[in-house]
């Protein structure tokens, strides 16, 4: 399992390097290729050795859609992640530029629950239970320093007197 989440990690960013030339294109990455487990058991009739060009288009394969339901729910994922980025970048401009600690507060919880919307999603888009509790810790996380900062608010008015 641990081997499919790392493959499902590095390809993309093995391609964002290539595509943006960090990596040059003609790099060879058949370590990683070949160290891809086939999701279905290789059958007796089947070579032992799979060549590169098959494994590839086996991994292609495994990471496509299988039907338009499938494909419509990695479209809608898609759009998920993108909305919750926009909306963490915006929750992040407001931590930083406050005006009140109210308001980075606020902020800051925006912030852990678009966390926790972007773990589900990632946990969605790779077929993968193993991220819910990492959300579920996070979400607890999120919480509990709202409160923490709530207390600390309403301390701090307690001891300031108002003119």
């Amino acid at each position: 399992m641990t081997h499919y989440l790392i493959l499902a990690i590095l390809c993309p960013v093995l391609n964002f390097l290539t595509l943006t030339n960090i990596i040059p294109p003609t790099a060879n990455f058949a370590p990683l290729i070949l160290a891809y487990e086939p999701t279905e058991h290789a059958s007796e009739s089947e070579p032992a050795h799979q060549t590169e060009e098959e494994i590839i288009t086996q991994m292609e394969a495994d990471i496509e859609p299988d039907n338009w339901a499938e494909s419509f729910l990695f479209t809608v994922v898609s759009v998920g992640i993108l909305t919750l980025t926009v909306g963490l970048l915006l929750s992040f401009y407001r931590i930083v530029r406050g005006p009140q600690l109210a308001d980075r507060v606020l902020a800051g919880d925006t912030f852990s629950l678009h966390v926790v919307g972007l773990v589900i999603l990632l946990a969605i888009r790779l077929h993968t239970e193993v991220f819910f509790d990492a959300a579920l810790v996070v979400a607890i996380i999120g919480f509990v320093s709202t409160l923490a900062f709530a207390q600390y608010i309403g301390n701090r008015r307690k001891r300031t007197p108002i003119t």
